[in-house]
């Protein structure tokens, strides 16, 4: 409300006020962080992905971070996205959470879907080696390494995103990883194509579930 009252109640002053309490928090935790526990890398807040952020916000990343942290939840990251952060902070990049599911174990099929556990398995394939093929992202993150339960969490959210099920028995998910994993240095040194079979049944909570320069 003083902020306001100083500097008038318009866009500019208000974008202007959020900068200013972003940038206090982000380098009042780096400043303590370094200062108690100097041996890790510093990896931000994890933003989501449906548009750049602001280039104020991007200044201060870079100024007191180590990594850019970014959530997608699409077949694999937006290029476009990971060129314009790159280019704005010079930071690595690590994409902290993404999944597919499916319906056919009697569960929701989280924010991407694909049509049954061997899509699952070239899903996971395509998003991870598609993603490292761009210079910048250097880390993936699933969620979550089992599913769900079936009567679901606290929210109700109750998805087959497991990489295991329930009772720890592994689905077929995790042949896409091994296959990725196989390849993910090649590809992300330009001495191999990344894996370009789309998983069938794609489905998402999103318009845009396939980064412009993968279609």
């Amino acid at each position: 409300v003083k902020w306001l009252a100083d500097h008038g109640d318009s866009d500019a002053s208000r974008t202007e006020f959020v900068h200013r309490t972003f940038r206090e928090h982000i380098t009042t935790l780096s400043r303590l962080i370094r200062k108690y526990d100097p041996n890790h890398l510093i990896l931000g807040i994890r933003f989501g992905h449906s548009n750049v952020p602001h280039k104020n916000i991007l200044d201060i990343v870079r100024d007191n971070c180590d990594v850019f942290a970014f959530n997608t939840y699409r077949l694999s990251p937006n290029v476009e996205y990971l060129d314009a952060v790159s280019e704005a902070t010079g930071l690595p990049m690590i994409n902290g959470e993404f999944h597919f599911g499916t319906i056919d174990r009697g569960m929701a099929p989280g924010l991407v879907q694909v049509a049954d556990q061997e899509e699952r398995a070239r899903a996971f394939r395509y998003f991870a080696e598609n993603g490292f093929s761009h210079p910048a992202l250097i880390g993936i993150a699933w969620f979550q390494y089992t599913d769900q339960g079936q009567l679901g969490r606290r929210d109700g959210e109750r998805y087959n995103i497991g990489l295991v099920d329930v009772t720890d028995i592994p689905y077929k998910i995790v042949d896409g990883i091994k296959a990725a994993s196989e390849n993910i240095y090649r590809v992300h040194s330009g001495l191999q194509e990344p894996y370009s079979e789309k998983p069938a049944g794609l489905q998402g909570n999103e318009d845009d579930l396939i980064s412009k320069s993968n279609q």
